[in-house]
């Protein structure tokens, strides 16, 4: 599954960080509606979070099938994760 959605916050945590995503652009998934919470390592933000400020467009390729919690909004782990592309800084 691969998605867009624009990065409203991030939280730099003990593990990692957390991107707080809007505006999801799926066709795959409707349950994206009100945003998404990506929780990754640093190894795979890193990069993102040197480059990327709130309100960038990232793109986001999940392995399948992509797990996520069912809480509102959905939370996805970094092991899913297979691939972030900052879009739009």
């Amino acid at each position: 599954m691969i998605f867009t959605a624009t990065i409203d916050k991030i939280v730099k945590e003990e593990q990692g960080y957390r991107l707080f995503l809007s505006q999801v652009e799926s066709v795959e998934n409707s349950a994206f509606n009100n945003g998404v919470i990506l929780n990754i390592t640093f190894e795979q933000g890193n990069e993102i979070v040197k480059e990327a400020k709130e309100g960038a467009l990232l793109q986001v390729k999940l392995k399948e099938p992509a797990i996520m919690t069912m809480s509102l909004p959905p939370q996805i782990p970094g092991k899913v994760i297979e691939e972030l592309t900052l879009i739009e800084k």
